[in-house]
């Protein structure tokens, strides 16, 4: 449920039904299902029944057995806290950098849940990816024709795993984790109110400007010369940026 999630549109998100939106049932059933998997695959010997190639059903693979449905865990949980993040993005395309700033704390503690998970998902990987590249080894050694109709399309499988792309995918969302909780910080935060305190303190002398008074083919406004006035008279003194703008 969490990948429908993730794939839906934002329009999509936005015609759900708030009341099913977290699918209790559904997220129920996937964990059920990976539970009665962990406690049948950590069992010494694991039956054909089980869908595992006969070299990973031994006592010596239980711990890849384990490390697989680790993976298959740590992936929906990235997704969901992925999928969480939605609600910030489009509020961030609203409001702006600020915004990500006024929700610092709520970002924080789910971007730092990707990362622990993205560091959990790539230790998995690689434990799951060297125990097959080792029995791929096996399996030439004995010579292709000896394989099984189930071995061979479990190889033909490994072709559609990229290690290097997933690599570069483990990078690119952690260097996007970074990105994303410098612009909460407190320093942001007082780096974006400078950047908005230059651009009025701009307004503010552009309208005062000789040049701009006399391009004014209307006359003004009654009143916002006084607020420009006061507007000017705020940034110069440091007040608060949501105050300075006339009401």
């Amino acid at each position: 449920p969490h990948f429908l999630k993730l794939a839906a549109s934002d329009e999509e998100v936005a015609c759900e039904n708030p009341a099913a939106a977290g699918a209790p049932a559904e997220a129920a059933g996937f964990f059920k299902v990976l539970e009665l998997a962990r406690s049948a695959w950590s069992a010494e010997q694991v039956g054909e029944s089980s869908g595992l190639l006969a070299a990973f059903r031994g006592s010596t693979q239980a711990q890849v057995r384990s490390a697989y449905l680790d993976l298959v865990t740590d992936l929906d949980r990235l997704v969901f806290f992925v999928a969480a993040l939605r609600p910030y993005h489009q509020l961030a395309s609203i409001a702006g950098d600020l915004a990500m700033c006024w929700l610092g704390k709520c970002l924080s503690h789910l971007i730092q849940e990707i990362e622990k998970l993205m560091v959990q998902l790539r230790q998995s990987r690689l434990e799951v990816m060297h125990a097959s590249n080792t029995h791929l080894q096996d399996v030439a050694k004995r010579g292709l024709h000896s394989a099984s109709s189930t071995e061979v399309r479990w190889m033909q499988g490994l072709r559609h795993i990229n290690e290097v792309q997933l690599d570069d995918l483990h990078k690119a969302i952690a260097a996007q984790c970074t990105e994303i909780l410098a612009a909460t910080t407190l320093a942001r935060e007082a780096e974006l109110r400078s950047e908005a305190r230059r651009g009025l303190e701009d307004v503010v002398a552009a309208f005062q400007s000789a040049d701009f008074q006399a391009r004014c083919g209307l006359a003004l406004p009654d009143g916002l010369m006084e607020d420009m006035q006061q507007l000017g008279q705020s940034v110069a003194a440091g007040g608060d940026l949501v105050r300075m703008l006339p009401g």
